[in-house]
């Protein structure tokens, strides 16, 4: 007896294969996901689509000047990475993927908004865009996912999967020297040389101390940080409300806006307004005639 492959495109997923009884159809289900990325004004009430496909568009980044949006796709078959300028609809293609990784990470901008970086299958990869051929640089002994720049943009801190939890360390450019930060619990965030920890209902110092506290119905969902500040959002599950908080550089906790709930899974935000992505999932029943040689 010998096998026959049946190809299909990543993101397809097959369930409960079964053989017709004389063996010459088959039959399963389908399973296709798909969603768009979303940008919303904090003071709007209406979302405004930055993609239309049917295929699926998440893990969106707001560049630092809030001019352009960085996301992933899957709509040629596979993971890429493209760019879009918000206003006037300009779309690039900036990581083809060419070896058709099925895990791309959320890409993460330099300072400047001259770099992104992010992972494929949790190894390093970093690409200058604004050239007329964007250059790409693999990193494969970097292992794990890139979550922020430092402020001058000469290192890197990254996450990955430790025996207590997230594994925090950094990674130098110069000299590509790895550095352990902390492994546990929660989300690591370098606070004007402070590292505090983002918890889903709390931020707290690394030695455990609580600065905020969500109510019971609420969590944290989004969070980031530049220099000595800290913004974040909070979104309660039981109003649908969500709220836009800032820790500035005095440690004071501000609430800044309040706002509907986006209908999605939010991945960025900034002063103005939230990205977001909303997510659908295709069922079909697909019967093959199979042609035995």
């Amino acid at each position: 007896m010998s096998l026959s492959e049946i190809a299909f495109e990543n993101y397809e997923f097959l369930h409960f294969p079964t053989m017709s009884v004389n063996g010459q159809h088959l039959s399963f289900t389908l399973k296709k996901i798909n969603g768009n990325v979303f940008v919303q004004r904090f003071d709007a009430e209406q979302a405004r689509s930055l993609t239309q496909s049917n295929r699926h568009s998440w893990l969106a980044s707001f560049s630092p000047s809030g001019r352009y949006v960085a996301f992933n796709s899957n709509r040629n078959g596979f993971s890429q990475v493209f760019i879009k300028e918000i206003e006037r609809g300009e779309e690039r293609l900036i990581y083809a993927n060419p070896s058709e990784q099925l895990a791309l990470s959320q890409p993460v901008w330099n300072s400047d908004g001259s770099m992104l970086a992010f992972a494929r299958n949790e190894r390093l990869v970093l690409v200058r865009w604004q050239g007329d051929t964007p250059v790409i640089q693999y990193y494969d002994d970097v292992v794990g996912i890139p979550r922020y720049w430092s402020d001058d943009d000469n290192a890197m801190v990254f996450s990955r999967k430790g025996v207590r939890g997230q594994q925090w360390f950094t990674w130098q450019f110069a000299n590509e020297k790895q550095q352990i930060l902390y492994e546990g619990e929660g989300d690591l965030m370098d606070i004007g040389g402070e590292q505090w920890r983002v918890l889903p209902n709390q931020v707290q110092t690394l030695e455990g101390n609580v600065l905020f506290r969500t109510a019971q119905t609420a969590s944290i969902v989004a969070h980031r940080t530049k220099g000595s500040e800290l913004w974040f959002i909070v979104s309660d599950t039981s109003s649908q409300l969500s709220q836009h908080w800032h820790v500035d550089a005095k440690r004071q906790f501000l609430l800044l806006d309040t706002f509907q709930t986006p209908k999605g899974e939010i991945s960025d935000f900034n002063e103005q307004q939230v990205l977001f992505s909303d997510f659908h999932s295709d069922r079909d029943i697909v019967t093959l005639e199979l042609a035995w040689k």
